[in-house]
């Protein structure tokens, strides 16, 4: 609450006004109120600011609530002003996520921002990706009399 200073002394409660939520007064007698930062919030009638817990982030100073993070986004920890795409070889599934699952093993992201686990591409018949991958291994190579197998890597996805 503040003291509206406009107001006479006579009228003392009835000038008080509660914070509007994004604001808040830590001390008895404030003139104004102050506006939480970026990261943060508050509700109506608050002492002091909190913080976003993890998986929810503000953007913007002055906010009442924090925004949850999308599906294939995350904010890992308490305070964030941004969220941040799912990095390849990992998805987030459900919104409010803190932080990224690793792609299973046999299956392969290069994308960012990965939502779903079935995203994930598997590998094909006779190729392997462990957990997290984001790029598979092809060896090519041919063995000819005398010589040994040369091989050559791409990555493409997944390995033989």
């Amino acid at each position: 609450m503040y003291i509206d200073p406009a107001n006479s002394v006579t009228n003392v409660w009835q000038s008080c006004a509660d914070c509007e939520g994004g604001k808040y007064s830590a001390a008895s007698g404030a003139s104004f109120c102050a506006e939480c930062s970026a990261g943060q919030y508050a509700a109506p009638k608050s002492k002091n600011c909190i913080a976003c817990p993890a998986g929810t982030y503000a953007a913007r100073s002055g906010v009442s609530a924090c925004r949850e993070c999308l599906p294939g986004a995350y904010a890992a920890g308490a305070g964030a002003s941004a969220w941040t795409l799912c990095p390849p070889g990992r998805f987030a599934e459900a919104p409010r996520a803190s932080a990224c699952a690793l792609c299973p093993a046999g299956v392969f992201s290069d994308g960012h921002g990965v939502a779903l686990a079935s995203a994930c591409r598997p590998c094909g018949s006779g190729r392997y990706a462990a957990a997290g991958s984001i790029t598979r291994t092809v060896r090519e190579g041919a063995a000819t009399a005398g010589r040994d197998l040369h091989e050559r890597v791409h990555n493409v996805g997944c390995g033989d």
